[in-house]
């Protein structure tokens, strides 16, 4: 099975209705295949975010599901071993180790290994270790590290969703029961079905309680009428969702994809800029599937949520013919002149400051922005 773009968009059609009278496993590997490239994606824009490696909560949320799929029960070792270097997980009935990580690199688990051989309180504890790769891929065999010491095994979200699927419906169910439970942004929101078959979306309203982010972007400063102004930033807000629901799923779906690829923005006014072409690697962009990529940037950009146009290169000339090379270019930009605002990049750093990205991800394909109340938010 091969993870990219092409299921997801399958995915995404299943979800909307398009596709009927699929097997039940079928719809379940979507359904996982789905998880696995977005929860991947997120963890490669937070360590990329200059973040050595997945947090504490990320680990504490996956533990379960690996022990499910895996039928294991890994203890945390920072329970037995406080600040202990080496594996953060084992089960040492079975001498077995597991450390999970997001970095795709052999002296990573090389550094592991290491800390196993030298350090006295974990020296002669292990026979086997596990490292679960945060990433939706195989791990290619050039990075792995088999030492004769230690029998050393490579799983990655690609395994995880291999052996649920191998397994009969009753377990794949309970499993995806789990991982709504410590994953429920990552899975597609509660519907109500209309009698005609058709796939309405939940309508959240825009809280009202927004005291933090009237406060991010300085409502205050640019109204005498701070009452008024606070009003003006929540109407905008509901014209924003508006344009999001008018817009196809497949639509917003590219959309949320893109905010998770952009570089994190230096201000709330920032303008995001950058060639269309940039996305085709990220989002595995070929010619079977470049125009569903074409028609929903289209969407978007009817729905005022985006602008494409063409930026020019250079001049040349074709014998005495001038002709300019110009490169499509794409601007995500939601722009509010008091406060002096892009909508995106406002919202990125708020979901930065009080979630995080993959929640901002999941407000976008859903048009859902009920954590933007002050009650709903984290301490920073």
């Amino acid at each position: 099975m091969l993870i990219n773009a092409k299921q997801v968009i399958m995915s995404d059609k299943l979800a909307a209705g398009e596709i009927r009278l699929k097997p039940e496993q079928m719809k379940n590997r979507d359904k996982l295949v789905s998880f696995a490239v977005t929860l991947a994606s997120q963890i490669k824009m937070y360590t990329r975010s200059n973040h050595n490696d997945i947090s504490i909560a990320q680990e504490n949320s996956l533990l379960p599901l690996i022990n499910y799929a895996w039928g294991k029960q890994f203890e945390n070792m920072n329970k037995v071993l406080k600040n202990h270097p080496g594996c953060d997980y084992w089960k040492p009935v079975e001498r077995l180790g597991l450390q999970m990580t997001a970095i795709v690199a052999k002296k990573k688990y090389q550094d592991t290994l290491e800390k196993l051989r030298n350090n006295n309180r974990l020296k002669g504890k292990f026979d086997e270790v596990w490292f679960f790769v945060l990433t939706a891929e195989r791990l290619p065999d050039n990075v792995r590290e088999y030492p004769d010491d230690f029998c050393c095994k490579y799983l990655t979200l690609y395994d995880l969703v291999e052996i649920v699927i191998a397994q009969p419906l009753a377990f794949q169910r309970d499993f995806l029961l789990l991982a709504e439970q410590e994953y429920s942004d990552y899975f597609p929101p509660r519907v109500v079905t209309s009698k005609q078959g058709y796939r309405v979306s939940e309508n959240m309203p825009i809280p009202f309680d927004l005291g933090l982010f009237n406060a991010l972007i300085e409502t205050n400063e640019w109204f005498d009428d701070v009452a008024k102004g606070e009003r003006d930033v929540h109407e905008f807000l509901e014209i924003f969702k508006k344009r999001l629901r008018q817009c196809t799923f497949s639509a917003r779906s590219l959309l949320s994809k893109i905010i998770s690829e952009i570089d994190p923005p230096k201000s709330i006014s920032t303008k995001i800029e950058f060639p269309e072409m940039l996305l085709y690697g990220p989002l595995s962009i070929d010619e079977e599937n470049i125009s569903v990529f074409s028609n929903d940037l289209d969407n978007l950009s009817a729905m005022g949520l985006i602008v494409r146009f063409d930026y020019p290169l250079r001049m040349y000339a074709v014998g005495d013919e001038p002709f300019v090379e110009m490169e499509k270019m794409i601007c995500l930009e939601f722009k509010k002149f008091e406060p002096d605002m892009n909508l995106y990049a406002a919202l990125y750093i708020f979901y930065k400051i009080y979630h995080d990205i993959n929640k901002l991800v999941f407000a976008i394909e859903n048009s859902n922005f009920s954590l933007l109340a002050d009650g709903a938010c984290q301490n920073p």
